[in-house]
C-alpha cells in the first residue's frame, strides 16, 4: 500500500469523478487528489446503485494509462481503460474476466459480451486500488483487461 508521502512524490496526479444513480444531487462529484476512502466510497456506491466512476490520471500524456472507467447497473459493471499505447488496438481495453459464451448483458441500453461484465465488487474495487496505488501501470500490470480488437 502506498503511504501519503509516496503519493505526494509521484509526478502524475489523480482526479475522481463519479455519480451513483440513487443520489439526490443531479451533478457528478469531482475530487482532485482523492484519498483512498473517497475512491472506495465512489466505487461502492456506483457498483451497488448503478452510475459511473472515473479515475483520471493527469497529465494524460505523462504515461501509458489515462483513465480507469466503471459504468454500472446495480450489482454489475463494465470496467475499461483508456491508454496512450503506441498501437491503436491497445488504446481502449475492457475488463474480460467474466463468464464467456453467455447471452449478451444489457448495460446502459447496450448489449455487451458477458465476458466483459464484472459481477464481483471486490474485482472492481481491486482495479481501482491498483490504479490509485500506481497510476503509472503498464499493459503487463493489467492482464485482466483485453483489447476488443484482438481474440
Amino acid at each position: 500500500m502506498m503511504d501519503e508521502d509516496s503519493r505526494n512524490d509521484r509526478k502524475r496526479s489523480l482526479e475522481l469523478l463519479w455519480r451513483a444513480k440513487d443520489s439526490n444531487d443531479p451533478s457528478a462529484i469531482a475530487e482532485f487528489e482523492p484519498d483512498w476512502t473517497a475512491v472506495e466510497v465512489a466505487v461502492s456506491n456506483t457498483f451497488h446503485a448503478g452510475g459511473f466512476a472515473r479515475l483520471n490520471i493527469d497529465p494524460p500524456d505523462g504515461g501509458w494509462l489515462i483513465v480507469l472507467a466503471m459504468d454500472a447497473a446495480p450489482g454489475y459493471c463494465r470496467l475499461t481503460l483508456s491508454t496512450n499505447d503506441a498501437d491503436r488496438k491497445f488504446r481502449f481495453l475492457e475488463w474480460a474476466n467474466g463468464t464467456p459464451d453467455l447471452e449478451p448483458v444489457v448495460l446502459l441500453d447496450h448489449p455487451w459480451k458477458s465476458q466483459t461484465i464484472c459481477y464481483e465488487f471486490d474485482a472492481a474495487l481491486s482495479a481501482f486500488r491498483r490504479v490509485f496505488d500506481n497510476p503509472d501501470l503498464i499493459f503487463e500490470d493489467v492482464s485482466e483487461f483485453k483489447s476488443p480488437w484482438l481474440p
